[in-house]
């Protein structure tokens, strides 16, 4: 007799079929899936962390559409969580908490 098995994360299966069907590997689907629908794309800002779609937090951007790690914005730029690629700051400025902040006057 055979066993059905729920499909892993980033995969999904009709009623009735007898494989799992993978996402592409730049979208994600909960365990289960049932459609090749249930696959989303992760959004700007996001990499793929165990299955899930995570945003990159402030100072770290996702490298590639398919990153699976955040990579550190250069020296001298910043990023608020969640984006797609970094600023530099202008001069006469630094990073702080995220965000380029005006050096004050005579500094």
């Amino acid at each position: 007799s055979t066993t059905c098995t729920t499909c892993s994360a980033n995969s999904y299966s009709a009623a009735g079929a007898s494989t799992c069907t993978a996402c592409s590997s730049s979208s994600t689907a909960p365990a289960g899936s049932t459609s090749s629908s249930d696959c989303s794309v992760c959004s700007a800002g996001n990499i793929i962390n165990n299955s899930v779609c995570t945003q990159c937090s402030a100072n770290t951007f996702p490298s590639t559409a398919v990153a699976t790690a955040s990579t550190n914005c250069a020296t001298g730029s910043t990023s608020p969580a969640g984006v797609s690629g970094c600023d530099i700051c202008a001069a006469g400025s630094f990073v702080s908490s995220g965000s380029c902040t005006q050096c004050a006057a005579g500094k």
